[in-house]
């Protein structure tokens, strides 16, 4: 009896220190998603700075620490702090879009929207979609950025 139950705590502590003390991720997945034309954008890059009133998020290629094309920015003018849909329209009163293809074209686009669907100490997230001046179709597009 006295065997069962050794290897009954030993199997009990074994199961427990094998799947009860897993180590948490505390790192938060940053990235900016998009279909521009037919091409897929995804990057783990992505900040959102709140300053003045307003929220600019930026999706960028290369690394961390050095940005390169193609990167695309989502500037909203007056930003209140919390979720919901911005639309924007051909004055810019409201924000703007652009897409930069490359490190010497942008495509600013003055109309498509954006919706905040969560907003946390560290973060915001949402969805996108906008065509761009040059005619490129940027849809489909999300981003959980860090803020």
């Amino acid at each position: 009896m006295k065997k069962i139950l050794f290897f009954a705590a030993t199997a009990v502590i074994g199961f427990s220190a094998l799947t009860g003390c897993k180590k948490s991720d505390s790192s938060p997945s940053y990235s900016m998603k998009a279909t521009i034309g037919s091409t897929s954008f995804n990057t783990s890059h992505c900040l959102a700075v709140a300053a003045s009133g307003g929220l600019t998020i930026t999706g960028w290629s290369g690394t961390s620490t050095t940005a390169t094309a193609p990167m695309i920015d989502i500037v909203i003018v007056n930003w209140n702090q919390s979720t919901g849909t911005v639309t924007f329209d051909s004055t810019m009163t409201t924000g703007y879009e652009q897409y930069l293809p490359n490190t010497t074209t942008t495509s600013l686009e003055k109309t498509g929207t954006v919706t905040i669907t969560s907003v946390a100490t560290n973060s915001v997230s949402g969805t996108f979609s906008f065509t761009a001046s040059d005619g490129t179709v940027v849809s489909a597009g999300s981003f959980t950025a860090q803020k």
